[in-house]
């Protein structure tokens, strides 16, 4: 409307401020996220249907960002960008641990603006060491009410 001043929810310009109360460290912990396949997960072959996995590694993602301490912000949405997906194995019904853990772009990625994330999923069955499913997702950061391209920085807010 005329006069309104325009909303901003992020501010790709602006450097990232210093670290606060967040633990980055924690970030490179793998993190392991425990499901039970459901019966509507299984395929006419009996094992998971490979779209299926893609729900088990959003389910875990935001398990890990639980368990990071990241607050749910909705001024800033996290969208996958791309996934790369690897099936190396049948899943059968049964008990699943998928781990999640983030990459580090650079030793100093703190220092870096970024407007990227990307984290690697892997799927196993508990008990087994063998990967099913293996996964590479790119995340990226988008200003929920402007749609502006946000950097990593702001949505940790550090």
């Amino acid at each position: 409307m005329l006069g309104e001043q325009p909303q901003f929810d992020c501010s790709s310009t602006r450097p990232p401020p210093a670290p606060a109360l967040v633990q980055v460290e924690r970030f490179f912990t793998e993190v392991a996220y425990s499901l039970h396949t459901r019966p509507n997960d299984i395929d006419s072959l009996g094992h998971v249907n490979n779209a299926v996995v893609l729900e088990y590694f959003e389910a875990a993602r935001w398990d890990w960002v639980t368990q990071m301490g990241i607050e749910h912000r909705s001024r800033i949405a996290v969208v996958v960008s791309r996934i790369v997906v690897d099936y190396v194995g049948q899943i059968f019904p049964g008990k699943l641990l998928v781990n999640t853990r983030f990459l580090r772009s650079s030793d100093d990625w703190l220092d870096e603006i970024s407007y990227k994330a990307v984290v690697e999923q892997t799927v196993r069955a508990e008990g087994d060491s063998r990967e099913l499913a293996k996964a590479k997702i790119t995340l990226a950061f988008i200003g929920a009410t402007t749609g502006a391209l946000c950097t990593l920085q702001e949505y940790l807010q550090l």
